[in-house]
């Protein structure tokens, strides 16, 4: 349809050039967001937090028996 009102313009993947521009800071910090989300937060330390959160419930649950 466009083709059709406007012959001049041809319009075909051989006219088409696409460049690539960085983008504007506000965007590239988004996409960085984006990107950090694929890293792990704890690689290595997962297991230590772990059990650290673990013994953290288990005397949080100790002191609330003990004070009945």
């Amino acid at each position: 349809m466009v083709a059709d009102a406007f012959p001049q313009f041809e319009m075909s993947e051989d006219n088409v050039e696409e460049e690539q521009h960085d983008p504007n800071p506000n965007a590239q910090r988004f996409y960085e967001l984006l990107e950090s989300v694929r890293e792990p937060l704890w690689e290595e330390r997962w297991p230590q937090m772990l059990l650290k959160s673990l013994r953290t419930i288990t005397k949080q649950k100790n002191s609330l028996l003990n004070s009945v």
